[in-house]
C-alpha cells in the first residue's frame, strides 16, 4: 500500500505551466532532489514510473552511469522499464570553494561555474528604460548576470569619456570582457539563451521586424526627449515646439504605430506578438515600452492607451507570466528597503 498523501502526491502538478516550460536546468535539479531522497529510503527495491523526459535527464545529466550499453541513457520508450543497480557515494568533483558541498545539485553547481567564469554584467541607469526588457529576459531565462545601475549622472559621463562604451551609450552587456552595444542586439543575444528567440529564421525574422517597429513608433518622442543627441539645440525645439510636436504625436503619430500593432497581435492569434506559442523579445521589447504609454510617461496622455484594448491585456498577460511576477515583486521589496534606509 502506498501514502500517496504522505509521499507530498497533489493532484495539481506544481512544476507544469501554460505559460512557461521548465527549463532542462530546473529539471535536473529536481531529478538530483529525487535521488536525495531516495538515498534516505530504507528499501533496497524500488519502483519509479515517470515521464520520458525526467528519465532521460535523470541518466545522463545527474547520475553516472558505468554501463558499456550506451542504450542505458537513451531515450525511454512509452511503458519501457530498465532496471538499475544504484550505488551512492560522496563525489569526487573539484570544490569551487572552501565551504561549498561535496555533492551539489547541477542548478547551483552551474550557477557557482558561471560565476566563476565572470558572468554578465549589465550597465544602465536605475530607471526601467531600455534597460528593463533585458533584466527580464535574463530573469525569465534564469540566467546569472549582473545587474549593475549607475549611481549617479557623473559615473555614466566619466565611463562614456573614457572610452569604455561604444558610441558612448547605455544598455551595455560585458560578456567575457567584450562590450555589446544596442539593446536589441543585446536581447537577441539573451534571448538566444533564454528560448525566446526562435530558431525558425521567418519567425525569428518576424520578431526583429516587431522591435525594430518599436523604435520607428517612439522616434519622434525621443527627439523631443533627447534634443541634444539628435543634434537639435534649442534654437529649433524651444519649449514651445517641443509641446506643440508631442501634441501631434500623441494625436497622430503613436496612434497610428499603436493601430498597427495590435492589428499584429489579433492576426496572430496567439496572445503574443509575434503569434508564437510563448511570449518573445519583441514581447519582452514592447511591454516596457507600453507601460511607460499606460503611465503616460514619455507623452503626458494617460488615456493614449484606453483605445488599445488587446495591447493592455498584453501588458497584463505579460506581467502574469511566473517569472516576470516574481522580478517585480523583488524589485518592490528591494525598493522598501532604500526607502527604509533613506528614511
Amino acid at each position: 500500500m502506498i501514502d500517496y498523501k504522505a509521499a507530498g502526491v497533489v493532484e495539481e502538478d506544481p512544476f507544469w505551466s501554460v505559460e512557461e516550460r521548465e527549463k532542462p536546468l530546473d529539471l535536473a535539479s529536481r531529478a538530483y532532489e529525487f535521488m536525495l531522497w531516495l538515498r534516505s529510503r530504507p528499501e533496497t527495491d524500488i519502483a519509479v514510473a515517470s515521464h520520458s523526459a525526467w528519465l532521460f535527464t535523470l541518466l545522463a545529466a545527474v547520475m553516472e552511469v558505468d554501463c558499456e550499453d550506451e542504450d542505458a541513457k537513451s531515450w525511454f520508450h512509452t511503458g519501457e522499464m530498465r532496471s538499475f543497480i544504484v550505488r551512492f557515494e560522496d563525489s569526487k568533483r573539484r570544490r569551487l570553494n572552501e565551504d561549498s558541498d561535496p555533492v551539489e545539485p547541477p542548478e547551483k553547481r552551474a550557477r557557482k561555474e558561471e560565476v566563476a567564469s565572470d558572468k554578465p554584467r549589465l550597465l544602465y541607469f536605475n530607471i526601467p528604460g531600455k534597460g528593463e526588457s533585458i533584466r527580464l529576459a535574463f530573469h525569465y531565462g534564469k540566467i546569472l548576470f549582473e545587474d549593475y545601475r549607475f549611481h549617479d549622472r557623473s559615473e555614466f559621463t566619466k565611463m562614456k569619456e573614457s572610452g569604455e562604451l561604444q558610441f558612448g551609450q547605455v544598455p551595455a552587456l560585458v560578456v567575457k570582457g567584450r562590450t555589446l552595444i544596442q539593446s536589441a542586439a543585446i536581447m537577441r543575444y539573451v534571448g538566444r539563451q533564454a528560448g525566446l528567440y526562435p530558431e525558425d529564421p521567418i519567425v525569428a525574422a518576424k520578431v526583429d521586424a516587431i522591435m525594430d517597429q518599436e523604435a520607428d513608433s517612439m522616434m519622434g518622442m525621443r527627439v523631443t526627449k533627447y534634443k541634444e543627441r539628435f543634434g537639435f539645440g534649442e534654437w529649433i525645439l524651444t519649449s514651445e515646439n517641443v509641446e506643440k510636436l508631442q501634441a501631434t504625436i500623441n494625436a497622430e503619430v503613436l496612434p497610428r504605430h499603436l493601430s498597427q500593432l495590435q492589428t499584429i497581435l489579433k492576426n496572430g492569434g496567439t496572445g503574443w506578438l509575434a503569434g508564437t506559442e510563448g511570449p518573445t523579445i519583441a514581447d519582452f521589447f514592447w511591454v516596457p515600452t507600453l507601460q511607460q504609454l499606460e503611465k503616460g510617461v514619455w507623452n503626458g496622455d494617460k488615456h493614449l492607451m484606453d483605445s488599445y484594448g488587446d495591447l493592455t491585456d498584453l501588458v497584463k498577460r505579460f506581467l502574469a507570466l511566473p517569472a516576470i511576477a516574481e522580478y517585480y515583486r523583488e524589485e518592490e521589496r528591494s525598493s522598501k528597503k532604500t526607502r527604509a534606509r533613506v528614511d
